[in-house]
């Protein structure tokens, strides 16, 4: 039975997409999470920068797709909002967002302005051509390694790090490297996604290398040592069994998602529910941390 979707729905679940302010709420969400495992005052001015500088980072790479690489696989019918419109609602959106990206940069404590330098230098040659006249994004190999390191620094590392009562300590050290084991296997999918543009640009990537179904066991591997290290961590910090119930059910969804064919998914599927399970990870995490506080 076909059900009719309204248009108003369509439109507004696009724009969220290619505008990507539900990437960034869902960055917003895994950090705070992160920060609520690690008992760390949320930074409001830090989420704030988060949630900008997604905004900044992802539509700047999108506009530089539309005008670099028009030959790239048109998205999702429904999708073509902002491809559209690129002069007239894309570009305004990304002055919108680096202005506001750089007013709450500037009003962040130093800490965090020097533990930011390395990840927007990262992030800035994976959206703009700074290296012998090639993105980080057009390095063979070079793609998913920079995705991760960058995703984990933002969301987990530079938050531990900027606490002044900051101990080390080797349970924090786990759970860096766990979230680092999630974030590359959530980064194969969408390489698997983008084979195909990949493999004319001839970059190589994890498909292109091993193939789908290799590279959908390599990131199994992954989820497997994201939740072991999550477990070593929880039973080191004395985490709450709830707690370690998310930090289970994160990976095990995801590894159905990856396993659900995801090269026949439409261009809603990657961004919604892939992306989507950081918003699942870091909203669980903080409700159950509301929910302990209300009960206890």
């Amino acid at each position: 039975m076909n059900i009719a979707v309204p248009k108003w729905l369509i439109n507004g679940v696009s724009f969220l997409l290619e505008s990507h302010i539900w990437l960034g709420l869902c960055a917003v969400l895994c950090t705070l999470g992160n920060m609520v495992l690690m008992d760390i005052t949320p930074s409001k001015s830090y989420l704030l920068f988060i949630f900008f500088g997604t905004l900044t980072v992802y539509n700047f790479h999108s506009y530089y797709n539309l005008t670099h690489h028009p030959q790239k696989p048109k998205p999702h019918r429904y999708i073509n909002i902002f491809s559209k419109y690129k002069n007239r609602l894309l570009m305004p959106f990304i002055y919108m967002s680096i202005t506001a990206s750089a007013i709450v940069f500037l009003v962040l404590p130093w800490r965090y302005k020097l533990l930011l330098i390395i990840p927007i230098l990262i992030s800035s040659a994976y959206v703009f051509p700074l290296i012998s006249q090639r993105r980080l994004k057009e390095w063979s190999y070079l793609k998913i390694f920079a995705l991760t390191l960058v995703w984990s620094m933002m969301c987990f590392g530079i938050p531990l790090l900027a606490t002044v009562d900051f101990v080390k300590n080797q349970y924090h050290l786990f759970y860096f490297f766990a979230i680092l084991s999630f974030f590359f296997a959530l980064a194969i999918p969408f390489d698997i996604r983008d084979r195909g543009y990949d493999n004319k640009l001839n970059i190589k990537t994890l498909p292109i290398i091993l193939g789908n179904v290799n590279s959908k066991i390599l990131a199994m591997i992954f989820l497997l040592t994201a939740s072991y290290l999550g477990f070593l961590t929880g039973q080191g910090l004395e985490w709450p069994l709830s707690t370690s119930i998310v930090l289970l059910l994160t990976p095990l969804i995801l590894s159905i998602l990856i396993w659900s064919k995801i090269e026949q998914k439409s261009s809603y599927f990657y961004p919604f529910f892939l992306d989507g399970m950081l918003f699942f990870y870091g909203g669980s995490i903080v409700l159950m941390d509301l929910a302990l506080e209300y009960l206890y």
